[in-house]
């Protein structure tokens, strides 16, 4: 959409799948974190377990080697996932920024124009605070935290003089 309106933000979409398993009864309560891997249990016996991270352009389907991968992962954290049904499998994608950090700021040129993107697989732990800033910026407030990072514009060029 940026593209639209004259504005670049390097990104690309990175994959990631996620097997939904179904067992009787809840084996834990919190969400376990594991390097990329993740599982979610959930009190009526669901299971979200997940992930992979794939930079396979806008390529949104699950593979066969992906899911055994997330499934061995489960298992290795709780052997009784072996034998959880499989209730179903997706693939989505995080928007990442090139350059690692997010866009957060006004969208240079418009007065009313704000962007807020390429949180990688951040972007529902930072989403709260995200959005805290976004409303200080946009109420014309100071932002707690320095955005010279986040900035929009961070990858215009400035024009170069003509010094012959």
């Amino acid at each position: 959409m940026a593209g639209k309106i004259g504005i670049s933000l390097p990104m690309k979409p990175i994959r990631g799948q996620i097997v939904l398993l179904r067992l009787n009864e809840q084996i834990q309560q919190n969400i376990v974190h594991n390097g990329p891997h993740y599982l979610v249990p959930r009190p009526d016996g669901y299971v979200l377990a997940g992930t992979t991270l794939e930079d396979v352009g806008f390529e949104k389907q699950t593979t066969v080697k992906a899911v055994r991968e997330i499934l061995h992962f489960a298992s290795s954290m709780f052997p009784q996932l072996a034998t959880a049904q499989v209730q179903r499998c997706w693939a989505g994608f995080r928007p990442a920024s090139m350059d690692g950090s997010p866009f957060i700021g006004p969208l240079p040129g418009f007065s009313n124009g704000w962007v807020a993107t390429g949180h990688f697989r951040w972007g529902l732990y930072l989403s709260p605070a995200t959005a805290v800033v976004l409303s200080q910026l946009m109420r014309g407030v100071a932002p707690q935290i320095d955005l010279t990072e986040f900035r929009v514009d961070r990858h215009v060029l400035p024009l170069l003089q003509n010094t012959f």
